[in-house]
């Protein structure tokens, strides 16, 4: 689906003003009319007003919720679609594809579950804890595996089936273009997460404890022990993370020049370049404290130190990422370069592939054999 048309003449920061308000209103709605509200309501504003007053605003936040309320399933079909994930009536199925579209589709639907794993870590060690770091590990894999969740969604709830009547929203099977994320938004999130964990797991190394003894105590049961932290210590992790440190920095030229001589590639006809959205965004900033919240209970002794692996990967990779994300900047015609070809070229030293339309599912309105792009057609 195409996003709304911008309203020519209309101030952007007044239009980003308004937009803000019109977010009461379901997507359906501001994706037909945003636009065109948008429109009037500067036509009666005051010239040279930047932003819509708070009482305009305010009343388009209640006409907003009350279109919501009015457009929002009966509680019978909720519940099953929410607890029981069953398919909606036809009547609601543009409320499913917005529900579909909103944020954090996996932590709404899976909220409840989420809150007793929060509320049990928390209640004993806090987020350095074991049962903290393994919730964080939870919610990190849950978000990753939101566009995995969106997709099964979309396909159990829209396909259309044997004997029912197509609608606007029934998809088939059909040739889609591969989507491929763009490396000037998706590689400053690498290089972000790549630094802080070799800076956390390197700071980890440096004041974990060497190990964790387990003991037999009087009572019969098992006792921890903690030998000394290696402070003032040389320690081997160190050492070794340092060497890591360095030979990514010194792999760093031969990186850029593999970056400049074999891309940008050539011409894809058959992939739509995509940007990092919020989703992407926030998987980014719960990997950063999954990383900080591993490193705090390694370095306060309540993990013994296991992060080794990871960090020596992170400080491998992140001088790499910098490098490339500083030359993706420099050059415009790398702009819309896909992530994958600056991985395939700076790591394997291979020229980009031409990428093959791949199978997937498009409006049933277009014919199953034609080529769609994802973006343009509402392809899934």
């Amino acid at each position: 689906m195409t996003g709304p048309v911008t309203p020519a003449g209309v101030d952007p920061r007044f239009e980003r003003s308004v937009g803000r308000w019109l977010r009461a209103y379901p997507r359906r709605w501001r994706a037909v009319r945003a636009a065109e509200l948008t429109a009037v309501l500067a036509d009666l504003a005051a010239p040279g007003v930047r932003r819509l007053d708070v009482r305009s605003g305010i009343g388009l936040m209640r006409a907003g919720w009350a279109t919501r309320w009015r457009e929002h399933p009966p509680l019978r079909p909720w519940l099953s679609y929410r607890l029981l994930d069953r398919r909606m009536p036809a009547q609601h199925r543009a409320w499913v594809r917005d529900d579909l579209a909103g944020a954090l589709l996996i932590v709404r639907t899976q909220w409840p579950f989420a809150a007793m794993m929060l509320f049990l870590s928390l209640r004993d060690d806090g987020i350095t804890g074991f049962a903290g770091v393994l919730c964080g590990l939870v919610l990190v894999l849950w978000v990753f595996m939101d566009d995995s969740r969106r997709r099964n969604a979309t396909r159990k709830h829209f396909e259309l089936r044997a004997g029912e009547e197509p609608d606007a929203t029934s998809i088939v099977r059909g040739w889609v273009s591969r989507s491929r994320y763009r490396a000037a938004t998706l590689m400053p999130l690498v290089a972000t997460v790549l630094t802080v964990g070799a800076v956390a797991g390197t700071v980890a190394a440096g004041f974990a404890h060497r190990r964790v003894l387990v003991t037999s105590c009087d009572d019969g049961f098992a006792c921890t022990s903690i030998e000394g932290g290696a402070i003032g210590h040389v320690r081997t992790e160190l050492v070794v993370l340092v060497a890591a440190l360095l030979l990514g920095a010194a792999l760093v030229p031969l990186a850029r020049q593999r970056l400049q001589r074999l891309l940008p590639g050539p011409e894809q006809q058959c992939r739509w370049s995509v940007d990092v959205a919020g989703r992407q965004r926030t998987g980014a900033v719960m990997v950063v404290a999954f990383l900080c919240s591993w490193a705090a209970a390694e370095a306060s002794g309540h993990l013994i130190l296991l992060s080794t692996p990871v960090t020596l990967a992170c400080c491998l990779l992140a001088p790499g990422a910098v490098a490339a994300c500083l030359l993706i900047r420099a050059r415009p015609d790398l702009r819309d370069v896909a992530a994958v070809d600056v991985w395939r070229a700076a790591v394997r030293g291979r020229a980009p592939r031409l990428d093959a339309p791949v199978p997937g599912y498009v409006p049933y309105a277009v014919t199953a054999t034609d080529l769609v792009v994802p973006g343009a057609a509402d392809a899934v």
